[in-house]
């Protein structure tokens, strides 16, 4: 095994192929009349890939609380697996935070990187330089120890709900506790590649059935969101009304570049005080209602699809107790602190939203947002243990949006790990908070948030970058981002606030454009570091293919950054050739890039560079998309000739 285990000073230790890489290991288990009873290792056993370590109290008694504790690790391909297992002989553990796999990080640790849930629908990103650092919900650990890449991945199933903290792993078997515990409760991945390490991690566990959803690869992307967008909500917010929808689309036609698809966000539905009243439109606002509407988009526009906004709980806080809704479909839902929402059972949820999105379909409508999805699940937790009630509505949401759209659902505010391990067939899933135009510094943050939440979201799903301005100073950066995102391209502008030439590098014939094949994400040089306050620049790369797109972005306010682009910022498996023609956007130029090439530039505070890298063949002929567009690298060539044509 290339994994194994000492203990140490009554302190279990975890090391890869001889280097410690998890340090000073003991459980502490919590009842539901005694908290945080330590247990250290006390036995080691060994059979061919699996170790099993016995835990006994640390302090002896007449009476244990237990009547055993232990870990077993299994090597699974490169990765290994970690199970947690007690039997109480006293008292049930408590339903959240019942044990602790308390560890740290082994001194000299170079860098981590950590993804945080602490707000339930999202996750936050930070730099710690050690665990006392970390948030009290960690979805995904990443750090640098002994020259060693390593990742720590939190599961969630059907018995138990985990997440990293300050003390280690924090277990939870929800619902009124549990008298004994079985359960896989964490991946640890070592490489010598940060992203070698988070992917095998999800591939090993898919493969031992620990991960039971479809991962990127076998997930399909839903033809209603291919071509560029437009949302209405930032242009409008609640205020939405066919009147102002139909108005912004003469002016998307006068430009050559109508939508292909067109999302009406929240404020379309009748509602009363967050909840939903009925499953129809505000005819008020809809006077030809959606039908009418969608015809419209359809034939005079040539919108090819159009979608609405649903919450997770129907709407913000539920259904109204007094609707049409409650009185037609009143076994549907249940009754929760937070408002009558649909299920607790996958069935009854199942039936609200065949129900939904039946009259949907019959209205036109293609696809859905369904949006507040990461704070659903404390809802459940009275009626399943573990992660089961967020898979029941996960469920629930999936095979309606199969049956009635073609699995075309952007899945909203459900960035947590827990939503994303739930789900079992939807591809789209928003990963950064919303984007916020008249919020000084939030290009950077939402850069920031949105490719590093990548680096282990897009192992599952096709990450949304969420909408922008195109008349905006961040209107270049952010829709050379969302091509390079891989997932929904689309704008939210406001009535007489479109800039055309920003369109037009997007949209190849009207409103087509082709994406790049998966998420932008940080460079190696970057994958440990806060940039802002390194006062270097943010570097991120996507794929097309063998194609590169590369773009840096100054994040540091007030200050103008400097940064170097190399290949071997780049994973290795992404650097396919010797030499790449690459193209400068901003300056519309082309360099010769090989393995001694420093690209060096200097970045004001949300200013970028957006470089495309063509593969030289042996022959010394490339390919080359067209130079006009922001999707130059995944759209198909437009020229093919011997490299030192390009290059002046």
């Amino acid at each position: 095994m290339k994994y194994n285990v000492f203990i140490n000073d009554q302190r279990l230790n975890v090391t890869y192929n001889d280097k410690l890489i998890l340090g000073e290991i003991i459980l502490k288990c919590s009842f539901s009349r005694m908290l945080n009873v330590e247990y250290v290792p006390a036995e080691i056993e060994r059979e061919e890939n699996k170790i099993k370590v016995n835990f006994i109290r640390k302090k002896s008694t007449i009476y244990d609380e237990v009547r055993y504790a232990f870990l077993e690790l299994e090597e699974v391909g490169t990765s290994l697996k970690v199970s947690f297992n007690a039997l109480a002989s006293r008292y049930n553990f408590l339903a959240h935070g019942a044990a602790h796999i308390c560890f740290t990080m082994p001194e000299g640790t170079a860098g981590a990187l950590a993804l945080d849930s602490v707000v339930p629908c999202w996750m936050n990103v930070s730099f710690p330089q050690g665990m006392g650092e970390l948030k009290e919900s960690v979805d995904s650990l990443a750090f640098k120890v002994n020259s060693i890449d390593v990742h720590v991945l939190p599961l969630s199933n059907d018995n138990t709900a985990s997440r990293v903290c300050a003390d280690g792993l924090r277990i939870s078997p929800r619902n009124n506790g549990a008298s004994e515990i079985h359960s896989t409760v964490m991946c640890v991945t070592a490489s010598d590649d940060p992203y070698k390490a988070v992917h095998e991690g999800f591939v090993n566990m898919k493969q031992s059935g620990d991960i039971t959803v479809p991962l990127f690869a076998e997930r399909k992307y839903p033809a209603a969101l291919e071509g560029l967008g437009w949302c209405t909500w930032e242009a409008f917010h609640t205020t939405l009304t066919s009147e102002k929808i139909l108005t912004k689309m003469d002016e998307f036609a006068a430009m050559g570049h109508v939508p292909s698809w067109v999302l009406l966000d929240d404020g379309w539905a009748n509602y009363n005080h967050g909840k939903l009243v009925t499953l129809t439109e505000n005819t008020e606002k809809f006077p030809e209602g959606l039908k009418g509407l969608t015809a419209i988009l359809k034939e005079k526009y040539g919108v090819k699809a159009v979608g609405v906004w649903c919450g997770m709980g129907a709407h913000w806080s539920g259904v109204d107790p007094e609707g049409e809704v409650m009185a037609t479909l009143g076994d549907c839902f249940f009754q929760t602190l937070g408002g009558i929402r649909p299920g607790p059972t996958e069935e009854k949820a199942f039936k609200f939203w065949d129900t939904w999105f039946e009259y949907l379909k019959a209205q036109g409508i293609d696809f859905v947002k369904v949006d507040v999805q990461g704070a659903q699940s404390g809802y459940y937790d009275v009626y399943y243990s573990g992660a089961a009630g967020t898979k029941a509505i996960h469920s629930a949401l999936d095979r309606a949006a199969e049956k009635h759209f073609d699995g075309a659902l952007i899945n909203c505010m459900g960035a947590v790990m827990e939503s994303a391990l739930c789900r079992p067939s939807t591809s789209v899933n928003r990963t950064s908070y919303d984007f916020y135009p008249n919020r000084k510094f939030d290009l950077a943050f939402h850069t920031i948030q949105s490719i590093y939440t990548s680096t282990v979201h897009n192992e599952i799903h096709c990450c949304d970058f969420d909408m922008f301005f195109s008349k905006h100073d961040w209107g270049e950066p952010s829709a050379a981002m969302a091509i390079m995102s891989g997932g929904p391209v689309y704008l939210s502008d406001k009535l007489d606030a479109s800039d055309p030439k920003i369109i037009s590098k997007l949209c190849i014939n009207g409103g087509e454009l082709v994406r790049y094949d998966v998420a932008a994400k940080p460079t190696l040089d970057c994958y440990y570091t806060d940039c802002s306050k390194a006062e270097t620049a943010l570097k991120l790369f996507s794929l097309a293919k063998d194609n590169i797109g590369f773009m840096a972005l100054g994040v540091t306010k007030d200050k103008t950054v400097r940064g170097t682009f190399r290949l071997s910022d780049l994973p290795a498996d992404v650097v396919k050739a010797e030499q790449y023609l690459m193209h400068d956007y901003i300056n519309d130029k082309y360099i010769l890039v090989n393995q001694k090439s420093a690209i060096q530039f200097a970045l004001g505070y949300e200013n970028c560079v957006i470089y495309t890298l063509y593969p030289i063949a042996e022959d010394e002929t490339v390919s080359v998309g067209d130079p006009a567009y922001y999707c130059e690298g995944s759209m198909p060539p437009i020229k093919t000739a011997h490299y030192t044509s390009f290059i002046d």
